[in-house]
């Protein structure tokens, strides 16, 4: 059994290395909102994301790609008559299962880590205090999304979508979850 497992691990990891691995960079807009609980108080902010990725080729139709970006997130709250925003800055660490559907198209999916950097909340026309003792230091999702990249170019566009999984309180009170949708270009180096 552990001669399997050996020849398994052997194989894969050959195959790791015999492929094309590729970086790169990217960037791009958020759009994110709170949900859960309380999520009728909450709309959407716009923020933005950059960050660097790698690409493992499995074979023509099949990747794994890693990332690690800096986002930052939020979102826009209306309660009892008190306006503001939320912001949150995550480091994410996105790991991707990519399909390559054809004519230049991707599909990918996969778990998603982000570890709290700061977060503050503003209300309008008043002061900002932080709120990050007020929230898990870690934010689990699961990544939806579709790139394209024009025949033989370095340079395509991704749509995605993070659902996240885990609730960002880190009290007792009300469960609630980030959503963001991205936008954004990539380049291979």
């Amino acid at each position: 059994m552990k001669k399997f497992f050996f020849v398994i691990v052997s194989v894969i990891s050959v195959s790791f290395v015999n492929a094309q691995t590729s970086f790169g960079i990217k960037g791009g807009v958020n759009l994110s909102t709170t949900t859960g609980d309380n999520s009728e108080f909450f709309s959407s902010a716009i923020g933005a994301y950059f960050g660097g990725m790698a690409k493992f080729p499995i074979d023509s139709k099949f990747s794994i790609q890693t990332e690690g970006m800096l986002s930052f997130e939020g979102a826009k709250f209306s309660v009892n008559g008190a306006t503001g925003k939320t912001s949150a800055t995550y480091a994410r660490f996105p790991v991707l299962g990519q399909y390559h559907a054809g004519a230049g198209f991707t599909l990918q999916s996969g778990p998603e880590l982000g570890l709290l950097m700061g977060a503050t909340l503003k209300v309008t026309n008043g002061g900002s205090t932080s709120i990050k003792d007020a929230m898990k230091s870690t934010d689990f999702a699961w990544a939806f999304g579709v790139s394209f990249v024009p025949n033989k170019s370095k340079v395509g566009m991704s749509l995605r979508y993070n659902l996240g999984l885990s609730n960002i309180n880190s009290d007792s009170g009300p469960a609630n979850r980030t959503s963001v949708w991205q936008i954004g270009t990539f380049i291979t180096l």
